[in-house]
């Protein structure tokens, strides 16, 4: 019943509110989602076969993040580089295994889960300048041990202070020791090319070029 009145608004451009007599009219254009299986629903009688006809002016058909795994790290840098911008913080790198730990999952929940997965992830890192694949939920650390890798966050040089007592350093002063390691082994793995350097890391250029300038690193 329902499909019948909205194949008549799409007709007609008008409609007439609930307990209203005055006729509406409004020209609009319509943009619709589904993740279903339209021509079965019309098969099986659930869905009219003359709203599917008017629905379908211009097809996207959009495959799941599973079979486009391609755009992930595009999508986990956008997200990544919003929720920064969001709680203001530094920009994140994030780590070649942090990537490849992401295009192991099948993402039944496609994007929207990938999105919900980078925010349990900064959530749970603040203040960490750098992403690795032990930052993310326990069902990717399974992932990877199935498919025979392992996932660790290496020890940074230098994150003790140089005393008998083996104190650890401020939070600030190890910040600035990471961050350079990070940068000089990103510069070493790009062999010294900023563009590459940058899809490692999920860095904007602007970004690189500051950290780079802040630790004197030549490249």
């Amino acid at each position: 019943g329902m499909q019948k009145k909205f194949l008549r608004v799409l007709q007609e451009r008008s409609y007439r509110a609930v307990g209203s007599e005055k006729v509406v009219h409004s020209d609009f254009r319509l943009v619709a989602a589904t993740n279903q299986n339209l021509d079965e629903m019309v098969a099986n009688g659930t869905f009219r076969k003359d709203l599917l006809y008017r629905l379908r002016g211009l097809i996207m058909e959009l495959p799941p993040l599973r079979r486009r795994k391609e755009d992930i790290k595009e999508l986990a840098v956008h997200c990544l580089t919003r929720l920064c911008e969001r709680y203001e913080e530094d920009t994140k790198g994030i780590s070649p295994d942090f990537i490849e730990a992401l295009a192991l999952y099948d993402w039944p929940g496609n994007v929207r889960e990938l999105f919900q997965t980078m925010e349990h992830v900064f959530a749970g890192a603040t203040n960490i300048p750098t992403l690795f694949c032990a930052h993310l939920p326990k069902e990717f650390s399974i992932r990877l041990s199935q498919a025979g890798m392992q996932c660790e966050v290496k020890a940074v040089p230098g994150a003790h202070s140089s005393s008998q007592s083996g104190e650890l350093m401020l939070w600030r002063d190890f910040k600035k020791v990471i961050e350079k390691e990070y940068v000089v082994r990103l510069m070493q793995e790009s062999k010294g090319n900023v563009s590459t350097a940058c899809r490692l890391a999920g860095l904007s250029r602007a970004r690189l070029y500051q950290l780079l300038k802040k630790y004197e690193v030549s490249y």
